[in-house]
């Protein structure tokens, strides 16, 4: 039997928040519910027959629509509960319909909410209709991590019925991977969970128990035991039909007619085939839909009815295009580690790569020496070991290489920005002479006051500065993230006021509003502490310093206008290359190091901004910066596209 697709996961997913409304006759519990939801007042009763109504409601589109209108309430209310329900509705909806790229941005929406309110029950719901979409698009194995991190959550919250239904969708899983003993065993868990839940009406017992045991049927025909599955599944398919359960009544059916198909029992197998298909077509589930027809085309061909069966194979072809798009699929595959990828998992796999590679070079130098004591006698294993000794060398030289470019790097960042803080402790300790001097006690207390607030700064740069070295692997690092630009300008200002007071340079800025961009924190905090570094350096006493910041639709604009001494049009031109002259003195006598602009250039190409300068000898110099603006729709498309891994 071929394997089969991942709807019915996505079916058991959603039981997480269908659990507490499973009853029998739920169409008309379905018109009951809408009956007084349309009569109510209350804003709560109203929300909360909503949220069921959105979860029962078998026809797709309008799920999705109960689903709007339930966010809308929501968050006319402010109810971040209800907010969460709707997301997580709409997830299901748009996956129900082969929108994963839809469904998915809905349901990291509803795991956002979650997890700002630190509710762990929601939290779980989110993560396992996430493995669900997963599991749809056909990436099984980031289904069952997200499955086991609801299953941990779920266990801790000693949450019976929540973790029985996420160790059922892990079963299922599992069974897809041919992982059928690992299958098998989750699916057991969970039946004697539910068997011994006694919170849990008989007839919502028996439901699930139906799920768990048609699963467990569907791994006994993987093992052979076609007959015994046919038993259970149709056991199953009863139990089901009889809460009007037509979504997994339907996938049942489909796979009781594939087993049936396989032993041969061709007419039962088209009966049920038909029928699972004619609930595929009335409730919109695309993905079933598509699998039924090419399971029809196959019976009808093995029958001789070509004709019926090239219409089923041109509708299961249709069908296919429609949802194997390469587009979702390239998106969905890159999306692997968005919620679970942390720093700690990242030092893990450091580790692991350290050990792998001292593993590598101890196995290449047993090889070598084994190479030599046999050269004489097995010359053509010693070419082939000398070989694999030089490649595995070249690596390490062309790593050893790049890390040591980096370390240059990072020293010469660390020397030029410790230059400002310990320049403006220079004009401190001055001053402290003269009002020792003076016996000016409340000015020297003032002065300690100062000495101790640039102190803790340049400490804090250190740290920083230190704990972004430990992140390195041989390249700067480059983690996106949204940044409050004003925020930013306003300590890097304080950070320098000392300095600029020194030689009596007004600093200010003109950012009135918050605005926000998408960059990599540590990289542009580095370029900025250059660029007013510098500015302060090239202005003499008397002088001012100038920062505003504009935005478009895209970038925001950041310019530092000083009245300094400027630029020659030589040095202009090639400002920002390596070919550029080394150190240059300040106004002052400060010594540059010649290699603060070189890295601002770098770090601006690499979070996608530009720089540029205009300057006139003695009239002063202006930088402009531009960095990409945060907008949160494209950070969702990015965070598809390109994962942290």
């Amino acid at each position: 039997m071929k394997k089969p697709t991942s709807f019915f996961n996505s079916i058991l997913s959603l039981l997480i928040v269908l659990a507490p409304l499973l009853s029998a006759g739920q169409t008309s519990q379905l018109d009951s519910l809408l009956s007084q939801y349309k009569s109510s007042t209350d804003i709560q009763e109203r929300l909360t027959l909503l949220r069921s109504i959105a979860s029962e409601e078998p026809e797709t589109n309008q799920r999705i629509a109960y689903a709007n209108e339930l966010l809308e309430l929501a968050r006319k209310n402010d109810s971040y509960f209800f907010e969460h329900a709707a997301e997580l509705q709409l997830g299901v909806g748009y996956r129900f319909m082969g929108d994963l790229a839809k469904s998915l941005e809905h349901l990291l929406s509803s795991l956002e909410i979650a997890e700002e309110n630190n509710d762990e029950k929601l939290i779980g719901s989110s993560l396992g209709e996430i493995a669900a979409t997963y599991a749809s698009q056909g990436d099984i194995k980031t289904s069952v991590q997200y499955s086991n991190r609801t299953i941990d959550i779920f266990r801790k919250g000693k949450d019976t019925l929540n973790l029985s239904i996420a160790l059922l969708n892990t079963a299922y899983d599992y069974y897809t991977l041919g992982d059928f003993d690992t299958s098998i065993m989750y699916g057991r868990e969970a039946e004697n969970l539910v068997s011994d839940f006694s919170d849990l009406k008989p007839i919502r017992r028996e439901s699930l128990l139906a799920y768990i045991r048609g699963n467990m049927a569907i791994t006994q025909a993987a093992l052979g035991m076609k007959s015994q599955a046919v038993d259970a599944l149709k056991q199953s398919i009863e139990s089901l039909r009889s809460i009007e359960d037509y979504y997994a009544v339907a996938d049942f059916l489909k796979f009781l007619g594939e087993i049936q198909f396989e032993l041969g029992e061709v007419n039962e197998a088209q009966k049920n085939g038909s029928e699972a298909l004619e609930m595929a077509e009335t409730y919109g589930l695309t993905e079933l839909n598509r699998d039924l027809n090419l399971l029809l085309y196959r019976i009808h061909e093995s029958r001789g009815k070509y004709k019926e069966a090239l219409s089923f194979h041109l509708t299961y072809t249709a069908l296919a295009d429609s949802i194997e798009n390469k587009n979702v699929i390239r998106q969905m595959a890159k999306q692997k580690s968005a919620f679970e990828l942390a720093q700690k998992e990242s030092e893990v796999e450091l580790l692991r790569a350290q050990k792998r590679n001292q593993q590598a070079v101890i196995v290449t130098a047993t090889v070598v020496v084994f190479a030599f004591a046999i050269l004489v006698i097995v010359i053509f294993v010693y070419y082939r070991s000398k070989i694999r000794v030089n490649r595995v060398l070249k690596r390490q030289k062309v790593a050893l290489e790049r890390l040591n470019e980096t370390k240059d790097k990072f020293f010469s960042i660390i020397s030029h920005d410790l230059r400002g803080p310990v320049s403006s402790l220079f004009g401190v300790s001055g001053l402290i002479r003269h009002f020792v001097k003076e016996k000016n006690n409340q000015q020297l207390l003032e002065m300690a006051d100062h000495m101790e607030t640039s102190v803790e700064r340049l400490s804090n740069l250190l740290d920083n500065l230190l704990n972004w070295a430990m992140q390195q692997q041989g390249h700067f690092p480059n983690v996106p993230e949204k940044v409050n630009i004003t925020e930013m300008i306003a300590e890097i200002n304080e950070m320098f006021s000392n300095m600029a007071n020194g030689k009596q340079v007004t600093l200010t800025s003109n950012i009135s509003e918050p605005i926000f961009l998408w960059v990599d924190r540590n990289s542009v905090h580095t370029i900025f502490r250059n660029l007013i570094n510098n500015a302060i350096k090239f202005t003499p006493e008397g002088g001012s310093i100038f920062i505003e910041a504009t935005k478009d639709e895209e970038m925001v604009e950041i310019t530092v206008v000083d009245s300094g001494i400027g630029i020659p049009q030589s040095k202009l031109d090639k400002l920002f290359s390596l070919d550029g002259e080394g150190s240059t003195y300040g106004t002052a006598g400060e010594k540059g190091l010649g290699l603060g602009l070189q890295l601002v250039k770098e770090f601006m190409d690499m979070n996608n901004g530009s720089i540029g300068a205009q300057s006139k000898e003695e009239e002063g110099t202006t930088f402009i910066v531009k960095l990409p603006l945060f907008d949160r729709s494209e950070v969702v498309d990015q965070t598809l596209a390109n994962p942290i891994h």
